[in-house]
This record gives C-alpha cells, structure tokens and sequence, in this order.
C-alpha cells in the first residue's frame, strides 16, 4: 500500500479551514442568535448506484469499493483506505457502515445505511425510496445521499441508431433528469435533508470517448444528453435552500478533465487505471503509467480515487454550510 497522498492530508486541514471559516462569519455577523444553527446528523442513507456503494462479503471480501481498493497485512480490504465520497461525508459526520465501520473509539455502532445498488438505474431508486419512506421512522438528524443516472444514459445510447434518435435520446435524457428530481423531492418533503450530486459529462469516460459512429457524433451526443439530464434534475428538485443541497460532481469532474496535472505526476483523465474490472481493482492490479490516485477513471466509467477525493470535500462543505 502507497503513502497516504498530499490531497488526502489535506482533507481534514481543508474541512477544519472550512469549519473555523464559519465560525468566524458567526462572530463577524454578532453571534449565532439570527443565523441557522449548523445541521446535526444522526444518520446517513445512501442511494445510487455502484459509484456509492461499500459491498458486503457476498460475491468478495468485504469492504471493496468501485475504485482502488487497498489490502491489509492480513489480505483483508482496507476500506477505510481510499474512501469513495459518501464514506468521506461520513467520517466528517463520525457515521460509518457495517460494511465498513468506523473505529469503535469514533463510533459505537454504524450509523450509516448503504442503499445504493450496483447497476443501479432510477428505476431501481423509485423503489428503494418507496420501500424506505413505507418502513422507516424519520427522525430529526436524518440525512440522504442521491446520486444515480449514468447507467440509465449509458442505456439510452444504446438505443441510438440514427440521427433522429439521437436527438430524441437528449429530450429522453432531460426526462430522467426530472424522474430523478421527483425522488430527491420525496425524500425532503418526508422531513429527511438530501445531498444530491450531477453526473460528469458521459464524453469524458473511457466508455464514451470509445464511442463510434458513422451516423452521428456519439461525443456531442453523449455530452448533449448529460446536459440535459442535469437540467431536467435541476430543474425539478425543490429550491428552497433548506431542505436540499447540490454537489456539483458534474463540474469537479470536468475541472479535473480539463487539467489532468492537477491528478499529480503522470496524470490522467483519459485511461482507466485498473487492469481487473472493479470492484476487484487493487493498488496492485493497475497499468504501469497508474498509481493510486492520478489517474481521473479507475475504470472505463467509474471515478479514482482523487475524484473521490475532490467529491467528499465538495460534499462536506455543502453539509457545514447548507442551512438543512
């Protein structure tokens, strides 16, 4: 296993930055008597797709994740090492998994719920939040993660044969977008505060920059269709600034695009890192120009581990600022 990298250390240095930047805007404003008080979590629920998810021991060992996993002494995963984004907000919060629990000196028993579902499409969401909302007790602390779409805009591509259908598939996108607003909604109007990301422009991906066709440009189509899912998702969820909070994922993941050295020596935003298809990627099974963390894909369409990175701060700003 590497050395922790620089903008790892940094994680917790920016977030104290963040916290104490607060806190002097509170005395600067003549204390926090007329200002909303900083949201509390007691519980963490997280929805999606695989991007999301801690797996448990079926299929695996436990606690692999769809980026660079690391290994124990003992050959166990180390999933506390290179935590995707959700595990990050949590940590912040001192809310682990039972796939992957915080030490007990942080927390005694995991607070956190893992509902992300690997291939998960928005489809897929209705039902969870549906079953969710119909078996559990809302309480005052409650906080929900949403992030999902890509496999359901991964699907609709695979529908285009022509160029009317390619036009047709960016209003289709916009529509899922909607869908996906209107679940984010029904969380929050059932009194539990969201978190909700935008995905990355489909062009970007390994996957989409492998995309061909005679008929049409699948990279204007593929960026066409992301940005009108976004809009529709946008457009929809409740803009009230109390009940819902945005994480730009879309636009960090563009930035990172856009200047790979950012990713540190050898960075890529073009490659996927991995050699074995996650989520069975180790920081031994990568490709010789790869390290852990500069390389913007670990997979032809899932994120490194500094996009991770970048995500969770971007996340755990949003949750110490956002009056929930």
């Amino acid at each position: 296993m590497q050395a922790t990298s620089p903008l790892r250390r940094m994680r917790t240095g920016l977030s104290a930055t963040l916290a104490a930047a607060a806190a002097a805007l509170l005395v600067a404003c003549g204390g926090g008597g007329d200002l909303v008080d900083p949201f509390d979590a007691k519980r963490l629920f997280v929805f999606g797709d695989e991007t999301n998810i801690i797996l448990g021991s079926s299929g695996g060992p436990a606690g692999r994740r769809y980026t660079v996993n690391t290994r124990n002494a003992d050959s166990s995963v180390n999933c506390l090492d290179n935590p995707i984004w959700v595990q990050q907000l949590g940590r912040e919060l001192n809310i682990g998994f039972s796939q992957c629990p915080l030490p007990v000196t942080e927390e005694a028993s995991p607070r956190g719920t893992m509902l992300a579902t690997v291939g998960g499409t928005i489809p897929d969401l209705e039902t969870r939040i549906t079953t969710f909302l119909a078996g559990t007790s809302i309480a005052e602390g409650d906080l929900a993660t949403v992030y999902t779409g890509q496999n359901d805009l991964i699907a609709l591509y695979g529908t285009i044969n022509t160029a009317a259908q390619a036009t047709a598939a960016v209003a289709t996108a916009r529509e899922l977008g909607n869908r996906l607003g209107l679940q984010i909604n029904r969380l929050a109007q059932a009194d539990v505060r969201v978190l909700f990301g935008t995905l990355p422009n489909l062009n970007l991906t390994p996957w989409g920059r492998a995309q061909t066709s005679s008929v049409f440009n699948p990279q204007t189509v593929l960026r066409n269709m992301t940005e009108a899912f976004n809009t529709g998702l946008r457009a929809t969820v409740i803009n009230d600034g109390r009940l819902i909070g945005l994480v730009d994922i879309g636009d960090r993941v563009g930035l990172l695009a856009d200047s790979p050295s950012s990713l540190g020596s050898g960075g890529n935003a073009v490659n996927a890192a991995c050699t074995t298809a996650v989520p069975n990627c180790f920081d031994d099974t990568l490709i010789s120009a790869a390290n852990e963390t500069n390389h913007l894909w670990v997979s032809d369409r899932h994120f490194g581990v500094t996009a991770h990175d970048i995500i969770g701060l971007r996340a755990i700003n949003r949750v110490e600022t956002n009056p929930f």
